[in-house]
């Protein structure tokens, strides 16, 4: 589905550059190419790319682009960074139209349900399954589908911006950019992939994905205490909470930190706080789960190693407190830590999750400073949520 959108977008790149005059450099990039033209042609590519690629699940309402690099090097390649801005909002009129949330509903044969109350729900699950799941596991079922249907009501209808740092690679040729040579990537947290990873899937695949998670979640409940059944990791965080101080206090900067080795615009951290030049992402994580309301103690507090390293602030809400519980790309929501690792296991970066509707996730961050910034599934990553 990916590749064909990505094939189809391509040749409406290729008739546009084929319809444009020959373009001549007037403006200092270098190989007889003009910034002003080439950069216009390829916002329209950035905004075909996007339209293409969100309007089977939203409604696009506005797509801005904007060029923060420009460079060519002495083989004649040129390479091109773009931030786009895409507001949008979910054609779903509810959550149970959702292709995921349709998944979960299938997997329990509720294909036509529609959300009362939680005491409906238990009902409507336990009837429809009272021959093929034990109480156990319509206990589990219905806890999810209710969790799930809750966190996800926040985003019908209301539009919202999602943010993409993307890198566009050609050749030019005879003052021109050579359209076979032409290549783009997406910004994915801390690498660049090929930009058609960042799309959405498409619907069949998202309730596979829906239909699967449930089936996981009824079939180890069976090998799960009653008394452990889903709880509450830390019964006072606000994960909502936490989710808005991320988005208070970061921006998606061009700045350069002191050292020029991180894009850091300290004017928008919260005074309150030190900052760490091109390395304050646990720093920024911390203070996010504080205001989400994680209690501090002697261990876990600002300046403190626990608070400001990827590896301790990892043992420490994992094995010390307890408060995080690992998930996955999928179902990680707002208010939930990413952490990166490198290839000898070693964790080096990490940021705060700020949105998953199912379709679209988006992080929020520090060194680099990010703001509600979409990232696609990296199996090295670690996926953690606290509710």
């Amino acid at each position: 589905m990916k590749v064909k959108k990505m094939w189809s977008i391509l040749l409406i790149m290729i008739f546009t550059l084929i319809s444009c005059t020959n373009i001549s450099f007037s403006q200092g990039i270098g190989n007889g190419l003009e910034k002003s033209n080439c950069e216009e042609i390829l916002k329209n590519y950035i905004e075909d790319f996007l339209v293409e690629g969100y309007s089977e699940y939203y409604d696009i309402n506005d797509v801005k682009v904007i060029f923060d690099e420009v460079d060519v090097d002495e083989s004649s390649n040129v390479e091109f960074i773009a931030k786009a801005t895409m507001n949008s909002v979910l054609k779903a009129k509810c959550v149970e139209e959702l292709p995921y949330v349709k998944g979960m509903l299938e997997r329990v044969n509720l294909n036509t349900f529609s959300y009362e109350s939680d005491d409906n729900t238990i009902n409507m699950v336990s009837a429809a399954n009272k021959s093929n799941l034990s109480d156990r596991q319509i206990e589990v079922a219905s806890k999810i589908i209710i969790d799930k249907i809750k966190d996800l009501e926040q985003y019908i209808g209301q539009a919202d911006d999602t943010n993409f740092i993307f890198k566009i690679t050609a050749s030019v040729k005879d003052g021109e950019i050579d359209i076979s040579t032409l290549k783009m990537f997406a910004e994915n947290i801390d690498e660049f992939i090929p930009a058609e990873e960042i799309l959405p899937k498409n619907s069949q695949e998202l309730e596979k994905e829906g239909f699967e998670y449930l089936e996981t979640e009824i079939s180890e409940s069976v090998i799960i205490c009653n008394e452990e059944i889903l709880p509450n990791l830390y019964s006072g965080y606000d994960r909502i909470a936490a989710r808005d101080y991320a988005n208070k206090y970061t921006s998606n900067t061009t700045k350069q930190c002191p050292h020029g080795k991180a894009l850091m615009d300290t004017s928008k951290y919260n005074s309150n706080y030190n900052w760490y030049c091109h390395n304050d992402c646990a720093n920024y994580v911390s203070q996010s789960l504080k205001a989400g309301g994680l209690p501090t103690d002697s261990t876990w507090k600002a300046g403190s190693t626990a608070w400001v390293n990827c590896e301790s602030l990892t043992n420490y809400m994992v094995s010390t407190k307890k408060y995080w519980k690992k998930s996955d790309y999928e179902n990680a929501n707002a208010g939930g830590v990413i952490m990166m690792k490198n290839s000898d296991g070693h964790r080096y970066h990490t940021v705060m999750i700020v949105k998953n509707d199912t379709v679209t996730r988006q992080f929020s961050g520090h060194t680099n400073d990010r703001l509600k910034t979409a990232y696609s599934k990296n199996s090295n990553w670690e996926y953690y949520v606290l509710q």
